[in-house]
C-alpha cells in the first residue's frame, strides 16, 4: 500500500490542486464555433430535439450525448464530456508513467517538472476545448498505455493487459476518427520497436494491432450505416466538396470562370455572398453540384518544394506552435542522452519510432496543405507524453547501487533546468496570452448569449444570422440552454443545407428561406453593427432578384458589454 501511495503523491498534491486552481480562475470555453455548434446540435438547442448525427463526432458518442441530454437537459453534457476526456487522459498518462519510476525522489522531481509543463502547455487545451485536440490527447494516453504495457509472449495475456489502451483508443476513435487515424503510424512504429526488442512478443503485438484494426472497422462501419439515409448521404457529398473549397482553396474568380458560374445559375451577387461573406443559405443554386464544380476548379497538384519550405518554416521560424514544440525538441535531445547514459540502447528504437510516426503525420498534413494549430498541438502533446514515458520508463530504470545514477541525475537536472527555462521564457507569456484569449472569447460569447435571449423573447419570429457577425462567437463549455427557441440560423457554416437546417425550417414552417425572407413579415436578418460587418452585399443580392427591395432597421440591440446588433427586415414592393 505504501508503494501505491508514493506513486500518486506527487500528482495528488501538486497537479490536482493546481489544476482546480486554474479552473477556478478561468472559464472553460469552446475554442471555436465548431464545438459550440456541436453542443447546440447534440443538446437540441439548434433543432428542438437532441440529435445523434453530429457529423464530426462519432455516432455512438452522439447517441450517448443525446440520451444524457434527454435525461438531464439542464447540464452541458458535450462540454463536460470533452473536459473529462482531456483531464483524465493527462492524469492517466501521468500516473501510468509514475508507476514505472521506482525512486521516490525521481517521482517527485518528475511530478514537479510535469506540473510546470502541463500547467503551461497542456491544460490550456482543456481550458479552451476543441474536439480534435481532445481526441489527440485521448489517443496519446492510449499510446502511453501501449508503450508501457509489459511484454508478454501470450497474446491473450497481453490483450488482457492492454484493455486500458484499447478502451482509450476506442473512445478517441469514437470522438473523432479522422484525428485518431493520424496517430496510427506512431502505433505501428512503436509496435515494430517492441517486436525488434523481443521477437517472442510478435504474436502478442500483432494481436494488439488486430484489435486496433477491428476497432477502426467497427467505428467506420457504424458511421457508414448511420449516414446511409439519402438526406445524410447527399449532405455528406455536399459538405465534403464545401470543405475542400473552404479549407484547402478558395472560390475561383468570377470573371475568369463566368461561363461555369452562369451554367450553374450563380449570379455575381450570389458569388459575392458565398466567396467573401460565407453566406450559403439563400440561393438554392449553391448546392452539391456547385460545390463539386468549385472543388474541381480549385484543385491543385502537390508541390514537393513548396511543401518542404512550408515544413521548414513551420518548424524553424514559425511561432504558431511555440512554445510546446520547443519543449518537445528538448525532450528528444534529453531522451537520447539519458538512454545512452543508462546504456538502455534498445530505447533508441523507441525514440526513433516516435520520431518516425510524427514525420509520417507531418508529411500527410503538408501533402494536404492544411495543418491548423489544433492538430499540431495534439501531435506535440502525443510526442511529449511518449518521450516522458521513455525517459522515466526506460532511461531511469537503474538499481540503487548502479554507479551511473549520479551521471543520470546530473543529466536529469540539466533536463529539468532547460524545461523550467523554456517554461519561464515562453510558457508563462503563452499562458497569459491564452488566459486573455479565453477572456476575449467569453466576452463575445456573453454578447451572443444576450442576443439569444432576445430571440427567446420573440419566439414567433425567425432570425437569419450574418455569418461574419456570428462566426467568432463561442460559449462557456458548461453553459446549457434547454429552453432555446430554435428560431434562428446562421447563414453560413457546415450546418447550412443539412438535415439539421431542414428540421429548423420544418419547425418554423418554412419551405424556402429566401421566399420566407421576401414574403413573411416575421423573418428578420441580424447583423453586428461594426466596421467589419455590413449588409450591403445581401441587399445587392436581393435587389438583383427583387429590384425594389431594401433593408429597413426593425430594431437595435446593445448588449451589456457594448456589442450592438441590428435587426433588419427585407421590404419589397
Amino acid at each position: 500500500m505504501k508503494e501505491k501511495k508514493n506513486i500518486l503523491d506527487p500528482f495528488l498534491f501538486i497537479l490536482i490542486p493546481l489544476f482546480f486552481f486554474f479552473i477556478s480562475k478561468i472559464t472553460v470555453i469552446y475554442y471555436n464555433n465548431d464545438d459550440y455548434f456541436l453542443s447546440l446540435i447534440s443538446s437540441g438547442e439548434l433543432t428542438g430535439t437532441p440529435e445523434t448525427h453530429l457529423l464530426h463526432v462519432g455516432y455512438l458518442t452522439g447517441v450517448l450525448l443525446s440520451l444524457l441530454y434527454r435525461l438531464v437537459p439542464s447540464v452541458s453534457w458535450y462540454g463536460i464530456l470533452l473536459f473529462a476526456y482531456g483531464y483524465l487522459s493527462i492524469m492517466i498518462s501521468v500516473c501510468t508513467i509514475s508507476c514505472r519510476i521506482k525512486n521516490t525522489w525521481l517521482k517527485y522531481i518528475s511530478g514537479i517538472l510535469f506540473t510546470f509543463v502541463a500547467c503551461t502547455f497542456l491544460w490550456i487545451h482543456i481550458i479552451e476545448l476543441q474536439y480534435t485536440t481532445i481526441t489527440a490527447f485521448v489517443c496519446a494516453a492510449s499510446l502511453v498505455q501501449f508503450y508501457l504495457t509489459e511484454d508478454e509472449e501470450s497474446a491473450l495475456k497481453y490483450l488482457r493487459s492492454s484493455i486500458p489502451s484499447l478502451v482509450l483508443f476506442f473512445l478517441s476513435a469514437e470522438l473523432r476518427a479522422e484525428a485518431c487515424i493520424m496517430l496510427i503510424p506512431t502505433f505501428f512504429f512503436i509496435g515494430i520497436s517492441k517486436i525488434v526488442r523481443n521477437r517472442k512478443t510478435t504474436k502478442a503485438i500483432l494481436s494488439y494491432g488486430g484489435m486496433i484494426l477491428a476497432i477502426l472497422i467497427l467505428v467506420f462501419g457504424i458511421e457508414k450505416a448511420a449516414y446511409m439515409r439519402e438526406d445524410w448521404s447527399s449532405f455528406q457529398d455536399y459538405n465534403t466538396a464545401r470543405q475542400n473549397v473552404v479549407d484547402y482553396g478558395t472560390y475561383p474568380d468570377y470573371e475568369e470562370y463566368i461561363t461555369e458560374y452562369e451554367t450553374l445559375g450563380i449570379s455575381y451577387q450570389s458569388y459575392i455572398c458565398a466567396s467573401t461573406r460565407y453566406q450559403l443559405l439563400l440561393d438554392p443554386n449553391i448546392n452539391t453540384a456547385f460545390m463539386q464544380k468549385m472543388d474541381e476548379l480549385t484543385s491543385t497538384e502537390f508541390n514537393f518544394i513548396s511543401a518542404l519550405k512550408a515544413f521548414l518554416e513551420r518548424h524553424i521560424s514559425s511561432y504558431l506552435d511555440r512554445p510546446l514544440n520547443l519543449i518537445v525538441y528538448a525532450f528528444y535531445f534529453f531522451a537520447i542522452i539519458i538512454v545512452i547514459a543508462s546504456r538502455r540502447y534498445h530505447a533508441l528504437g523507441d525514440i526513433s519510432a516516435v520520431f518516425a510516426g510524427r514525420m509520417i503525420i507531418w508529411s500527410y498534413l503538408l501533402f494536404i496543405g492544411r495543418s491548423p494549430t489544433r492538430v499540431s498541438q495534439g501531435i506535440y502533446a502525443m510526442e511529449f507524453l511518449l518521450l516522458l514515458s521513455i525517459i522515466f520508463g526506460e532511461g531511469m530504470q537503474l538499481s540503487e547501487k548502479n554507479k551511473r545514477k549520479a551521471v543520470l541525475y546530473i543529466i536529469l537536472s540539466l533536463y529539468a533546468a532547460s524545461s523550467l527555462f523554456i517554461t519561464l521564457k515562453w510558457g508563462t507569456p503563452h499562458l497569459k496570452m491564452i488566459i486573455e484569449h479565453s477572456k476575449s472569447l467569453y466576452y463575445h460569447s456573453s454578447a451572443n448569449r444576450e442576443i439569444q435571449i432576445y430571440f427567446s423573447e420573440n419566439k414567433d419570429n425567425f432570425y437569419l444570422l450574418d455569418t461574419n457577425s456570428f462566426s467568432y462567437f463561442t460559449e462557456n463549455a458548461f453553459h446549457a440552454n434547454p429552453n432555446a427557441p430554435c428560431n434562428n440560423l446562421i447563414m453560413g457554416s457546415w450546418i447550412v443545407n443539412s438535415p439539421w437546417s431542414d428540421r429548423i425550417a420544418t419547425v418554423n414552417t418554412i419551405t424556402s428561406f429566401e421566399e420566407a425572407a421576401v414574403s413573411c413579415d416575421n423573418v428578420f436578418f441580424v447583423f453586428m453593427d461594426s466596421e467589419t460587418t455590413d449588409y450591403q452585399y445581401l441587399e445587392d443580392y436581393f435587389q438583383s432578384k427583387y429590384p425594389d427591395s431594401r433593408f429597413i432597421v426593425h430594431d437595435t440591440i446593445t448588449t451589456s458589454n457594448g456589442v450592438t446588433f441590428q435587426i433588419l427586415r427585407l421590404e419589397t414592393n
